[in-house]
């Protein structure tokens, strides 16, 4: 234990590692979960079963995902017809969207057409659900057509027939409605705008505005200041990530590349683990960095090894071996050379505080652009090595060796025979990685809701990234920003006015009024490697709602008072304290109409009327803050209220629903009842 604890660096750190006997005697192989046709067909059998009952289409649903997901990629005419059985099942279950989506990809394999009736029998009642008849004519018309051609007993074709025949008559002498409103938006992308940087960008950096600069305080390390006086509800920042990873949870419903939620998701061509919203997600996975790990997935997501080990694993999948060798000497001279760094600025920086100066801020220095794809930018990432305990840097050496081997069999070194130092190398560089992330890697979030507004929705967390440029700010438990995610990118805006040269704080997932000052303390400690010392940490904020009853504290609004008074309604005219009249009565007034009117938004807002809402509960919070004494309830709900607005223009999850059932079923024409034999596949 002790001669662990007194090695210098990473590099030593990994190599004492490694030479355990223990990791010695590793052997590794690839391992993830491979695809398998016997598998798929026992999940079909399942499907076939279970189709036959309408309510149990939910359960066949997922079982036919699962065979989708295990199908080898050649095996075309089963894939075809397997997608069409999806496609089925999500219309006995009104998915009428995801019905559609898969009946065209059924049809996109080219495979015999009699085969593919039912898929044309889907399509039929998704476009005449919308009222797009002749669509829906010349669908059903080809399904007749092709299921009297098509290898199925007479009972089905007689059965699927007189399904078929029932609605096409009821749609065949139909017109278009002329209104397109109940058309699906086929321009509907699966995440909102990404909104300008307030005041353009920075020239330096570029993700964020130019509103801000970025400075390194003495016992603070890098900041982040505001240049100019700053607003409620401007963008700061809009960063893109150096890479991501999905949370393990979220594999059976999101898109393992771009985190969209998916209804109709396409499978990796190589493993039956991960899925996409698409081609086009699934090829720009497969070309940047899902190669490199297909094969050995089941050992990045081993829950053993800690959540951020896929993200460190997919730092240096990104770099490359030639692109770490050509950065080798400046990265082993940066680790040797933080090593040497001792206390004597910590020191220093105490003696100036005990003498009365203040620490200075110093302008960031960097080279050329700060950016999100330059790997210097993780590079510099703070690992906080000289304050991690013998258990924590031990065991993140063991993962470090162990994800070294992982990719020398992912192929990432081109070669199994790999030059030991070079191993000791690429696992010293994880090591930094796996501690750099434990500080600066931040969620992708997503909004989970079932329907509009504030009430019923469910924050969780889908993934996680590296955002270098967000990372440059620091934590209070009273932040004056907020976060939130669209797609993979992480948009930072100001939830309260902050002043030229007041520091831009976000908050790390531990606020004042939900947690002890105690917990927080604790959990930064241990995490990060900081202790707080924000005004709610410092003054010891009560948890919500802060006081027995409502009691809202403002600063008397006569020059040289600023008495802290309390609001009420009552008739009281005056301060109590320096008696100004004029000015406390009008204050009075303003703040009784800016409470009325909060309240009014807040109805609208439960609504789900946002776009409108916010500019005025930011001009609102413009208002409180400037006369407000935090905390109080009413301030911190406002502050809430607005990070929420803000999640709602980001990124939304709504779970697949039942929608209004077809008017051609309404009219008396028969429920969808599939035999289990409607859809069979070619022998």
């Amino acid at each position: 234990m002790q001669e662990f604890q007194d090695l210098r660096t990473d590099l030593q750190r990994v190599t004492y590692v490694a030479q355990r006997g223990e990791m010695r005697a590793l052997r590794f192989e690839q391992s993830y979960s491979r695809k398998s046709e016997e598998e798929a067909v026992s999940f079909e059998q399942i499907y076939d079963t279970l189709i036959a009952n309408e309510a149990s289409a939910a359960k066949a649903l997922e079982v036919m995902k699962k065979c989708i997901q295990k199908t080898p990629p050649g095996n075309i005419t089963a894939l075809a017809v397997r997608y069409m059985k999806r496609g089925w099942a999500s219309l006995l279950l009104e998915y009428f969207e995801a019905a559609e989506a898969d009946a065209k990809i059924s049809l996109s394999f080219d495979c015999p057409e009699e085969l593919m009736w039912n898929s044309y029998e889907i399509l039929g009642y998704c476009r005449a659900r919308i009222h797009d008849y002749k669509a829906a004519n010349t669908y059903f018309s080809r399904a007749l057509e092709n299921l009297r051609r098509g290898a199925v007993s007479n009972e089905v074709k007689a059965t699927a027939a007189a399904r078929i025949m029932a609605v096409f008559k009821t749609v065949k002498d139909k017109k278009n409605k002329k209104s397109g409103a109940d058309k699906p938006d086929e321009t509907k992308k699966p995440f909102p705008p990404i909104p300008q940087l307030s005041y353009g960008p920075n020239k330096r950096f570029p993700s964020a505005s130019s509103a801000l600069s970025f400075v390194t305080m003495e016992g603070k390390g890098r900041c982040t200041v505001a240049k100019r006086d700053i607003k409620p509800g401007d963008v700061l920042m809009v960063d893109s990530p150096f890479c991501t990873m999905i949370n393990p949870s979220f594999l059976d419903t999101h898109c393992f590349h771009c985190f969209a939620g998916v209804a109709t998701p396409t499978p990796c061509a190589s493993c039956a683990k991960v899925w996409y919203c698409g081609e086009a997600c699934r090829e720009a996975s497969w070309a940047s960095v899902h190669q490199a790990e297909c094969h050995v997935l089941d050992y990045l997501l081993d829950v053993n090894i800690g959540k951020l080990a896929l993200l460190s694993f997919r730092v240096l999948t990104t770099v490359t071996w030639p692109g770490l060798q050509r950065m080798r000497q400046s990265i082993e001279t940066l680790a040797e050379a933080e090593a040497e760094v001792k206390d004597e600025p910590q020191k220093e920086m105490e003696e100036e505080a005990q003498e009365g100066k203040s620490a200075e801020h110093h302008p960031l220095q960097w080279q050329g652009k700060y950016l999100a794809q330059d790997y210097r930018t993780v590079l510099h990432l703070t690992s906080n090595a000289d304050k991690r305990s013998f258990g924590d840097m031990f065991k993140r050496s063991v993962t470090a060796v162990y994800l070294a081997h992982c990719l020398k069999i992912s192929g990432f070194f081109g070669s199994q025979d790999v030059e030991e130092d070079d191993m000791s190398f690429v696992a010293s560089v994880l090591l930094r990685h796996l501690q750099g992330g434990s500080c600066n890697a931040y969620e992708i979030s997503e909004l989970e809701v079932s329907g509009e507004g504030l009430s019923g929705g469910k924050l969780q967390e889908v993934g996680g990234a590296l955002y270098t440029t967000i990372s440059l700010t620091n934590h209070s438990c009273v932040a004056n920003v907020a976060r939130y995610s669209i797609g993979d990118k992480c948009v930072l805006r100001a939830l309260v006015p902050i002043p030229r040269g007041g520091e831009v704080l976000d908050n790390y997932g531990f606020f004042f009024h939900s947690s002890t000052v105690n917990e927080r303390q604790e959990v930064l400690l241990n995490q990060y490697k900081f202790r707080c010392e924000c005004r709610a940490c410092a003054e010891l904020w009560p948890l919500y709602p802060h006081h027995t009853s409502e009691i809202l504290i403002f600063h008397c609004p006569s020059p040289g008072c600023y008495s802290p008074c309390s609001y009420s309604t009552s008739s009281r005219t005056a301060c109590n304290v320096c008696g100004n009249q004029q000015q406390y009565a009008k204050l009075m007034h303003d703040m009784e109409q800016q409470l009325k009117h909060y309240n009014d938004l807040l109805a609208q807002v439960r609504k789900g009327t946002t776009a409108n809402t916010l500019p005025q509960l930011l001009s609102h919070s413009t208002f409180m803050t400037r006369h407000v004494v935090p905390p109080v309830k009413h301030y911190t709900d406002l502050q809430e209220v607005i990070k929420r607005c803000y999640i709602l223009q980001g990124n939304i999850f709504r779970p697949c629903q039942a929608a209004t059932p077809v008017e051609v079923q309404q009219r008396s024409a028969p429920r969808l009842r599939p035999s289990k034999r409607e859809v069979v596949l070619p022998r």
